[in-house]
């Protein structure tokens, strides 16, 4: 996937462990969200929706 050029809706499912943590398997996305030098509307293209 590329955040950058997604168009469709988007839905993420995600779970946590331990203390709120994120499983091994959403660390690259956590961090490439988090990532400071991102522009504030980085996702404002996207229709997205959180479980």
């Amino acid at each position: 996937y590329d955040l950058k050029m997604e168009r469709a809706p988007l839905v993420v499912v995600v779970s946590t462990t331990g203390t709120g943590d994120p499983p091994d398997t959403a660390r690259k996305f956590v961090k490439e969200i988090q990532d400071k030098t991102l522009p504030a509307d980085f996702l404002a293209h996207l229709r997205y929706g959180l479980l």
